[in-house]
């Protein structure tokens, strides 16, 4: 694992995901969003993206999309992620598309050890990518570094109930350090599956479609990985925002 994943439970990275890759994420979103939107979808995935925007990787090749270009999208994630956590894979059941086209779709404070059924990957990761420009107009997500060590030893919340209440986290956490991480296409904020985090807070927004591909090492043999495949790492890392 990346000393800053460590250190801090996330970092931002430029330029993650490879152009080409990246424009086949973008038709993925495309194609499945537009499937449910023409009413090609059933009424249950209907009502999951009218509720909270998700379209799970396992159905888009339900919703007009070619399973091998999302085992391109994943292989390309999972690839790249490798040379930040080590050797891992990602699952599909439990990594999505997410589209918020209003505010009341954004997410409260919470962590994917609770609500994303991550806990029995541990150690995972989220790799979260937006599909336009986030920080600004567009929501992006908004962090707490260091907080992934501290939610280790508090209760897990049921996934029907895992917000967490704003003056817990004032209480909690202090104000500096939460992060909201300014992102372009192609960018990803990798952050520890403890690590607390919320959808930018915003009143009014552009709309906003993200993948989130949820990696984990466990289960995966670990290797040596070379001295190119970490300085490129390293160097990513520090050319990378993160306020």
């Amino acid at each position: 694992m990346h000393p800053w994943l460590v250190a801090n439970g996330f970092t931002v990275v430029k330029n993650f995901l490879p152009r080409r890759e990246l424009r086949l994420l973008k038709h993925l979103a495309d194609t499945s969003y537009a499937t449910v939107d023409n009413g090609g979808a059933p009424d249950a995935i209907k009502d999951q993206v009218h509720a909270w925007g998700g379209l799970g990787l396992n159905m888009l090749s339900g919703l007009g999309c070619v399973q091998r270009d999302v085992d391109k999208v994943m292989a390309a994630v999972q690839k790249r992620a490798a040379q930040y956590v080590g050797p891992c894979r990602v699952v599909e059941d439990i990594s999505l598309l997410r589209r918020h086209k209003e505010s009341r779709t954004l997410i409260p404070w919470h962590i994917d050890a609770d609500g994303a059924g991550t806990a029995s990957y541990d150690p995972c990761v989220n790799v979260w990518l937006p599909l336009t420009s986030v920080g600004t107009i567009a929501p992006s997500l908004e962090v707490i570094g260091g907080s992934h060590t501290v939610m280790r030893s508090e209760p897990p919340l049921l996934a029907s109930n895992a917000g967490r209440d704003q003056d817990w986290i004032e209480q909690t956490f202090p104000a500096p350090r939460r992060i909201v991480a300014a992102m372009d296409p192609g960018d990803a904020l990798m952050f520890d599956h403890f690590t607390m985090h919320r959808s930018q807070a915003m009143t009014s927004i552009a709309p906003r479609i993200s993948g989130e591909f949820r990696v984990t090492t466990l289960g995966v043999p670990p290797h040596r990985a070379g001295f190119a495949g970490r300085w490129a790492a390293l160097r990513d890392v520090l050319r990378a925002p993160t306020r």
